[in-house]
């Protein structure tokens, strides 16, 4: 992994609005990778980015739809599929 000059990343990786963030830590017993934590000063869920994989387990585990992943959020997706219907 580290012999090469440059380390490459997928952009899918999961984001938190923290608007619709309740804290509930749901995301965080679900993430395989340990990229989530709660913000205790916030009361929030934040993503390590280096750690996440956008595997979209904290996703779907989300009851208020605060985690999302990024460049698949449910507008883009509904894009993608109006596009390819037309």
């Amino acid at each position: 992994m580290f012999a090469k000059e440059n380390l490459l990343h997928e952009p899918i990786i999961a984001g938190v609005d923290e608007d619709l963030c309740s804290g509930c830590a749901i995301c965080v017993g679900v993430c395989p990778y340990d990229a989530r934590i709660i913000n205790k000063e916030k009361g929030i869920a934040e993503v390590n980015e280096v750690l996440c994989e956008g595997c979209g387990a904290c996703t779907a585990a989300c009851p208020s739809g605060a985690a999302q992943q990024r460049n698949f959020t449910d507008e883009q997706i509904s894009k993608m599929i109006e596009a390819i219907l037309s």
